[in-house]
C-alpha cells in the first residue's frame, strides 16, 4: 500500500505529501503527481515524495518515470525495501527481468523473509526461463504461506516447463484447492494430464475450465484436440470450430487437419 510516513522537515513539503495522498487515496492519480512533485521542490530529499510519485506513475503504467522515481528514493535511502521491490515490479512491466530480479534479491537481503519479493523474483525467473530457480522461490513462499494458490500455480508451471508432469499436477491441485476458480490452472493441469497420455482426465478439466470461463479460446481448443484423440471427432471438431469463433488462430489450421 501507499506510504503515509513523513520524513520531511519542512511543513510546506508535508502539506503536498498529504495531498498527493490524499488524491491518490480518491484514485486521482495525475492530481496527485504534481503535488508530489511540489513535496519534492521543497525538500529534495523527501525520499517518501520520491517513492509515492513513483507509485503513482506506476498506477498510471508510467513504468519508466516509476522506475526512475524508485531509483531516486534509493540514492536517499539505501534500505527502503518496498522502493526495490516497486523498482522490480516496474521492471517486470517493461520486461527488464534480468534487472527486475536483482531488485528482488537486494529486498531478500534487506528481509530474508518478504515473501512478495521471493514471488515476484520468481515470476521474473520464469519469464526468462530459469524455472528451477523460480520452483525454489516458489517453495520458499510456500514454506512461509502454505496457503498461495498463486505460488502453486506458478510452480506449476514451472514444473511443467521442465517436464515434472506428475509434480506439475500435485502444484495445479494444490491451487484449485485453495482458489477453486483458477480456470488457468484447469487449462494448465489439464496439459500436463494430456502429457501422460490421461485426456479422459484433459478433457473434464478444460470443460470445468470452459465453466469459470465460457469464452475461454484455449480450453476450447485443448479440449477439441483432446476429444479427437480420444476418438471423439464430431464433439472434437465442434470444440474447435467454436475456438475459431472465439478468435483462436490455430483452430483454422487444426479444423483444416482433423476435421475435413
Amino acid at each position: 500500500s501507499i506510504s503515509i510516513a513523513f520524513s520531511a522537515n519542512s511543513q510546506s513539503a508535508k502539506t503536498y505529501y498529504n495531498r498527493g495522498i490524499a488524491k491518490f487515496d480518491k484514485q486521482d492519480y495525475r492530481g496527485a503527481i504534481p503535488n508530489f512533485s511540489m513535496a519534492i521542490t521543497k525538500n529534495p530529499r523527501f525520499a517518501e515524495a520520491y517513492y509515492n510519485r513513483g507509485f503513482t506513475k506506476n498506477a498510471l503504467k508510467d513504468y519508466n518515470g516509476a522506475i526512475s522515481d524508485y531509483t531516486r528514493t534509493i540514492m536517499l535511502d539505501s534500505r527502503f525495501a518496498a522502493a526495490y521491490n516497486n523498482r522490480g515490479v516496474a521492471k517486470n512491466s517493461i520486461h527488464d527481468f534480468k534487472s527486475a530480479i536483482v531488485d528482488f534479491t537486494s529486498v531478500i537481503n534487506l528481509d530474508p523473509k518478504n515473501i512478495e519479493a521471493y514471488y515476484n523474483r520468481g515470476i521474473s525467473k520464469n519469464a526468462i526461463k530459469d524455472f528451477q530457480g523460480a520452483i525454489d522461490d516458489f517453495t520458499t513462499v510456500l514454506k512461509l504461506d502454505s496457503k498461495d494458490a498463486s505460488s502453486y500455480h506458478n510452480r506449476g508451471f514451472s514444473k511443467n516447463e521442465l517436464k515434472d508432469f506428475k509434480g506439475a499436477i500435485a502444484d495445479f491441485t494444490k491451487a484449485v484447492e485453495i482458489y477453486p476458480n483458477d480456470d488457468g490452472a484447469y487449462l494448465l493441469r489439464a496439459a500436463a494430464k494430456s502429457n501422460l497420455n490421461d485426456d479422459k482426465g484433459a478433457v473434464v478439466d478444460l470443460t470445468k475450465a470452459i465453466e469459470i470461463k465460457p469464452e475461454y479460446a484455449e480450453a476450447y481448443f485443448n479440449r477439441g484436440k483432446a476429444k479427437i484423440r480420444l476418438e471423439q471427432v464430431e464433439n472434437g471438431c465442434q470444440d474447435l470450430k467454436k475456438a475459431r469463433d472465439l478468435g483462436h488462430i490455430k483452430a483454422i489450421r487444426a479444423i483444416k487437419e482433423l476435421c475435413e
